[in-house]
């Protein structure tokens, strides 16, 4: 039996969805699949986009996040039925997922992965989800237009434990294909013949209610001054929500705090909290966005322009 995707399955996602220049190989996970000696898919096989060599090893894809992808070469991985289909997400395809990597058992507790389907779909409206007949875990696809970068809301203290992961720039899901457990992927009764565009305000809306009702507590180590900046008490227009002065101990303290921060920067969902919490002090007199601007260019994953992006985007609303 083959494990990997059909060409029917990477015709669909290329002539139907449109999706040819952002689809990627990905060799299943499998017990006889042998890694190409100094490959570093060591220990991630099904997980990244990779390929098989005339040698019948598996090896990663270089550059995958960025590279052009032709259409001779999308026929080409379609042709080998060894092969899952993988789709780029993030601003470069314009595609987007939220992966619910929560896996509990209804027999003895909530079923918290259908609560959150039901809550995405209430908000954003039917969006094509890929699942699999063993596991509650599932993924939703839909398209964006304004740039976004990843964010994951971490249901508990267990590091590998269940999560709310959105799937943005630099990242990729399998579509269709064998998940390692040895079940395929779904996408319903047929694979999906459109996928529905939203905006970075309904996602943000989204988001802000799946954090209330499932992030644990200690999800993102924003400090109290920045916890401060964002309900403050004094020195406010109330209804806007915005501080309209901040004293100069506060301000040093802030910097303080921005700078113990840095190390953090890195978790998208600490860096954008920094960023809604910064948003609420952009009228205080001081120079805040050029604050947001540094402090961004300071985070291991720094990426040109994203830190003004997010910024411009989020101070309209």
């Amino acid at each position: 039996m083959s494990l990997g995707a059909s060409a029917e399955d990477w015709a669909h996602f290329d002539l139907i969805l449109g999706l040819g220049t952002n689809l990627l190989p990905c060799v299943p996970a499998s017990s006889d699949v042998k890694v190409a000696e100094g490959s570093a898919l060591a220990g991630k096989v099904g997980k990244i986009p990779s390929m098989i060599n005339g040698r019948g090893e598996a090896h990663g894809l270089l550059a995958w996040q960025k590279r052009e992808i032709a259409s001779s070469e999308v026929q080409y991985w379609s042709s080998d039925r060894r092969l899952n289909m993988c789709v780029r997400t993030g601003p470069i395809s314009g595609i987007y997922a939220l992966d619910i990597d929560i896996d509990d058992d209804p027999t003895v507790g909530p079923d918290r992965a259908t609560d959150v389907v039901d809550a995405i779909h209430s908000t954003l409206g039917a969006l094509p989800t890929r699942w699999r007949e063993n596991s509650g875990k599932c993924l939703l696809m839909f398209r964006m237009e304004e740039p976004c970068k990843k964010r994951k809301i971490k249901l508990d203290a267990n590091p590998k434990g269940p999560a709310i992961e959105l799937l943005a720039d630099g990242q990729q899901f399998v579509a269709c294909g064998t998940h390692s457990s040895g079940v395929r992927y779904r996408w319903g009764a047929e694979l999906p013949s459109n996928i529905p565009t939203i905006t970075l305000a309904q996602l943000d809306s989204l988001w802000k209610t799946l954090t209330t009702s499932y992030a644990r507590s200690d999800t993102s180590p924003v400090p109290n001054a920045l916890a401060k900046a964002s309900n403050p008490s004094t020195g406010t227009d109330q209804s806007a929500g915005v501080m309209k002065t901040i004293s100069e101990p506060d301000w040093e303290h802030l910097l303080a705090c921005l700078r113990f921060l840095v190390p953090h920067a890195a978790d998208e969902q600490v860096w954008a909290e920094i960023g809604m919490a910064l948003l609420s002090i952009k009228d205080c007199g001081k120079p805040v966005r050029q604050l947001w601007l540094d402090f961004s260019r300071k985070a291991p994953n720094w990426e040109e322009g994203a830190a003004e992006q997010w910024w411009e985007a989020h101070a309209r609303e």
